[in-house]
């Protein structure tokens, strides 16, 4: 809202801000419809990363067996590395991130994501059914390809782990396919 009445700002796909003027609503609205057609239809986003990010959220949530999901942020920032939050049949926390191929300097993003997210488990799982747990997260990770090294900086930390490949399915699109697990390592 502005004094001069309600105004739209756009900061995707290009950043524009429109005031909504009576005259000009239909307008308005049609050009954001638009952009976000024109967003949606782009084949290097769709076929991409982020295409692979969004499309993988359901199958990794019905594989893993997450209640009250999430994606994650929110708000849907791109450069967030953290892709779905959820609570396992167990209780604990499960943070997802899902990659074309999958580093250590993208594993650092996720760690640090994994950080930035943990305050806000009792708010985002408050609708969810007991049992849950606010404990340390377990991390999946989801990759077409692992670059060496990532799962034994994996296997040195305090978080129970699980590395999953992405492979190209004949049904869905996507088949998941279990690489390895690890559970927190506790200091001695």
């Amino acid at each position: 809202a502005d004094p001069g009445g309600p105004v739209l700002h756009t900061l995707q796909p290009q950043r524009a801000t429109v005031r909504l003027s009576h005259a000009e609503l239909s307008a308005a609205f049609d050009g954001l419809e638009g952009q976000l057609r024109k967003l949606l239809n782009d084949r290097a986003l769709r076929d991409g990363e982020e295409g692979l990010r969004t499309s993988l959220l359901p199958l990794l949530t019905s594989a893993l067996g997450l209640r009250g999901s999430l994606p994650w942020p929110l708000a849907g920032s791109d450069s967030e590395a953290v892709d779905l939050v959820g609570v396992d049949r167990t209780g604990q926390p499960v943070v997802v991130a899902a990659r074309t191929s999958l580093g250590l300097p993208a594993l650092g993003a996720v760690l640090d994501g994994i950080q930035r997210l943990r305050p806000s488990l009792p708010l985002l799982f408050a609708s969810v059914e007991a049992p849950v747990s606010f404990d340390l997260p377990r991390l999946v990770l989801a990759a077409q390809s692992f670059e060496p090294g990532v799962e034994p900086a994996l296997a040195g930390l305090s978080l129970a782990h699980a590395l999953f490949e992405i492979r190209s399915g004949r049904e869905r699109g996507f088949e998941l396919a279990s690489l390895a697990a690890g559970e927190a390592s506790r200091p001695l």
